[in-house]
C-alpha cells in the first residue's frame, strides 16, 4: 500500500506520508498497540482459566488506564484521515463565473502554463478542462468551465449544463467576477447558484477601476472570502493559493500523532472498527461484566488492528490492495 501510494503522489507532501508508510511508522504504532492489548487480553483469559478468581482491583484499574490511553489515541490517528485523504487524493474544484470574466487565465496562472485558451470573445470555453495543481502540498482538481449564461447555441448551452454538474460534484468553488464591472444579472445567478457550497470569491482584473460592490456580494450573496487579483497580470495569484490552503484545510485536524497521517479508507475503516471494540470494552470493564464479553471485544479490537498490518488478512483485503497495480507498474 505504501509502494502504491509513492507511485500515486501527485506531491511532495502526498510522497512524503508514503515514504513515512514504507519506512513501517504506521505499522509501528500498530504492533505496539496490538501489544499492549495482547497484555491485557492474556490478563482477562488467565481469568478465564480460573473463573472463581476475580480480577485484581489492581490489575483492573492499570487495564483501564491503558484501554483509556489507547482508546484516545485510535481517536487521535482517526482525526488525521481528513487531511491524510486530501492529501493523497487532492480536492476537486470548479473555476465559474460568467463568460470573459477571466476563468481561463486564472486556470492558466495556476497551471504557470497555457493549457486554456484565452480570447476575449464569450463562449470561447465550451466543455470542461481539468489538470491537477500543487497547492501547498495539496493536489487540486482544477475544472475550468464554460461561462453560465442563457445562450441560443446549442453546443454552449450544454457546457453550460456540464458546468451545473461539475458544480454539484465540486468540493470548493472558485467564483471569478470582473471587478471592473458592475454586478450584473450573470453574477448574481452564478453567486446564488453556488449558495451554500465552500467557496472563494475571486475579483478578477484589480489593474482597472473598481465598479463592483464588496459589500452588496458579502451582504446579499455569500461570506466566503473575497481577493482581489489580475489573472492578466499574475497579480495576488501567490495570496491567492494562500487563501485556497488555508480554505480547504479549516477542517483539518491536527493531532499529536508523530507524523503519523492515515489516508487510506481501508485503514480508517479497521481503526475505527479497532477503536468501537475498545470502547465497548472500557464500559464493560466499569461495569464488571463477565471476562468472557471482555476477552471477546478486545479480540475483535485486536483482528481489526491486525488487518491494517496484515496479521488478519483474507482474500478480499489482499485483492483489493493488488487491484491498484498493473504490470506496467
Amino acid at each position: 500500500e505504501a509502494v502504491a501510494g509513492i507511485i500515486d503522489s501527485q506531491t511532495e507532501l502526498a510522497l512524503k506520508h508514503s515514504q513515512a508508510q514504507l519506512q513501517g511508522r504506521l505499522s509501528s504504532k500498530i504492533t505496539d498497540i496490538r501489544d499492549i492489548i495482547l497484555d491485557m487480553l492474556a490478563e482477562i483469559e488467565a481469568n478465564l482459566d480460573f473463573p472463581d478468581e476475580e480480577i485484581d482491583p489492581i490489575i483492573k484499574d492499570s487495564m483501564l488506564n491503558k484501554s483509556l490511553d489507547l482508546n484516545n489515541l485510535l481517536i487521535d490517528l482517526l482525526s488525521t484521515y481528513k487531511t491524510g485523504r486530501l492529501v493523497k487524493n487532492g480536492l476537486s474544484t470548479a473555476i465559474i463565473g460568467k463568460p470573459n470574466v477571466g476563468k481561463s487565465s486564472l486556470l492558466n496562472n495556476l497551471l504557470s502554463s497555457d493549457r486554456a485558451i484565452v480570447s476575449h470573445i464569450p463562449g470561447t470555453t465550451r466543455d470542461f478542462i481539468e489538470e491537477f495543481v500543487d497547492i501547498r502540498g495539496i493536489p487540486l482538481k482544477l475544472i475550468d468551465t464554460a461561462g453560465l449564461r442563457k445562450s441560443s447555441d446549442k453546443i454552449e448551452m450544454t457546457g453550460v449544463e456540464i458546468t451545473k454538474r461539475k458544480i454539484e460534484q465540486a468540493e470548493l468553488v472558485l467564483i471569478v467576477l470582473d471587478s471592473s464591472d458592475k454586478l450584473s444579472i450573470e453574477d448574481r445567478n452564478v453567486l446564488k447558484y453556488t449558495k451554500g457550497h465552500k467557496s472563494i470569491i475571486i475579483l478578477n482584473k484589480c489593474d482597472l477601476p473598481s465598479k463592483i460592490s464588496r459589500d452588496l456580494i458579502v451582504k446579499q450573496y455569500s461570506d466566503s472570502k473575497i481577493i482581489d487579483i489580475s489573472a492578466k497580470h499574475a497579480i495576488n495569484i501567490e495570496l491567492l493559493k494562500d487563501i485556497i490552503f488555508e480554505t480547504v484545510s479549516e477542517d483539518s485536524v491536527t493531532t499529536d500523532t508523530n507524523g503519523i497521517v492515515i489516508s487510506d479508507l481501508r485503514h480508517k475503516n479497521s481503526l475505527e472498527k479497532a477503536q468501537t471494540s475498545l470502547d465497548r470494552f472500557i464500559n464493560l470493564l466499569q461495569r464488571d461484566e463477565s471476562p468472557e464479553y471482555l476477552s471477546l471485544d478486545l479480540r475483535s479490537s485486536l483482528d481489526a488492528l491486525g488487518e491494517i498490518i496484515g496479521e488478519t488478512s483474507t482474500e478480499e483485503i489482499l485483492g483489493k490492495i493488488f487491484s491498484k497495480f498493473c504490470i506496467g507498474k
